[in-house]
């Protein structure tokens, strides 16, 4: 395990505070060793609190695992009492062990970022009662056990209106990760919004059944753009997919972190997530003994989920659209599935649309895996 301490922020706005939902005593829930001392100076219930985060690819993907490593940073240097570690690249086979490990260590909180943890982290939160334990994505409840994660579909659906107007073919792509909800998610969202202003619009997705594969989207792009797919999108974890599209000379959309610089002339944007709120509440509430098992689901509206700066050569028009997207949707004047197969579906944090989502709108050309 590693221990990375003095790194810098990356400067983001601190997204609005996760709501305490109750008492531990209210929920059942085990309180950890390290949180029942007296106060302290930070004006927090007990000691200090250690936290521990298994990352399932490589901090610096300028992706996913980089969004969290920066939300691990500036959580912790925010939080003078919160001391974090973490351990990088594990493979869903070794998440288990990884997780025992840091909870033998005694951390107080365990954070596996990765939805292919989640079996996993039911299993080791059993054998460690004492230990909480909260899954990016995850789905699975428990006493210790829950999950938190963002609404991407929103940031989805505001950047398929650009590709709506951008494309001069009407196809329109997405390079997707593993079939999981949170990958249709992403995919039909960008096919609605993109509908939403073009309905001639056809998407194609390519999944790889891996969230790192920058040879893959490489030679994925290149397929795309010679079928005339003129803009692409991708939940990927880097920044291959957006390099490509500039090779090709086609759209590219990235995801997490700015891929602006490896998109070069033809980036159009992405879709941001914003972290350092999430585990600085968390961290909060189990140091205060107020942690509850009810799930996190937090959009643009809770500062979850933010879009990226636009590429130089996006016209001004289609970022006035997208702009004005994001604030319908934000309003709740926008119903994202309304006219799909979704329409109606709960988007509760336990809700069809986060935890069942398997198929595929009609704008999507072929069948879901």
């Amino acid at each position: 395990m590693q221990e990375k301490k003095g790194e810098s922020k990356n400067g983001n706005t601190a997204m609005n505070r996760r709501k305490l939902l109750g008492s531990l005593g209210a929920t059942g829930v085990a309180m950890t060793a390290g949180c029942m001392g007296g106060d302290d100076e930070g004006g927090a219930g007990g000691d200090g609190l250690r936290a521990a985060f298994v990352y399932d690819g490589r901090i610096g993907d300028q992706g996913w695992i980089h969004t969290h490593n920066e939300g691990r940073l500036a959580a912790e240097d925010e939080l003078d009492w919160l001391e974090t570690d973490y351990q990088e690249n594990v493979d869903p086979a070794e998440s288990e062990r990884v997780m025992d490990d840091f909870a033998e260590a005694g951390y107080d909180v365990v954070y596996p970022t990765s939805v292919t943890f989640d079996e996993a982290a039911a299993n080791a939160s059993e054998r460690h009662p004492d230990t909480i334990f909260e899954v990016a994505n995850g789905y699975t409840p428990g006493e210790n056990l829950s999950g938190y994660s963002v609404r991407y579909y929103e940031g989805r659906y505001a950047l398929g209106v650009a590709a709506g107007l951008l494309t001069e073919t009407d196809r329109i792509g997405f390079i997707g990760a593993v079939a999981v909800p949170l990958t249709f998610r992403d995919i039909n969202s960008f096919a609605l919004g993109a509908q939403s202003v073009n309905p001639d619009i056809t998407l194609v997705p390519r999944l790889m059944n891996t969230f790192y594969a920058p040879q893959d989207a490489t030679s994925t792009v290149q397929d795309f753009a010679s079928d005339d797919i003129d803009v692409i999108a991708t939940n990927l974890d880097t920044t291959a997919t957006v390099s490509a599209c500039n090779d090709e000379g086609i759209w590219g959309c990235g995801r997490d972190s700015s891929q602006r610089e490896a998109g070069g002339d033809t980036y159009l944007s992405a879709v941001l997530s914003e972290w350092d709120g999430m585990y600085k509440d968390i961290s909060e509430s189990v140091r205060d003994g107020a942690w509850d098992n009810q799930p996190i689901w937090q959009g643009f509206d809770e500062g979850g989920v933010a879009l990226d700066e636009f590429g130089p050569n996006v016209p001004d028009d289609v970022i006035e659209e997208v702009m004005e997207t994001r604030d319908e949707i934000v309003n709740g004047n926008i119903d994202i599935w309304e006219g799909s197969r979704f329409e109606g579906q709960s988007e509760d944090p336990t809700g069809e649309i986060r935890a069942e989502m398997t198929e595929y709108v009609d704008a999507v050309e072929g069948d879901a895996p």
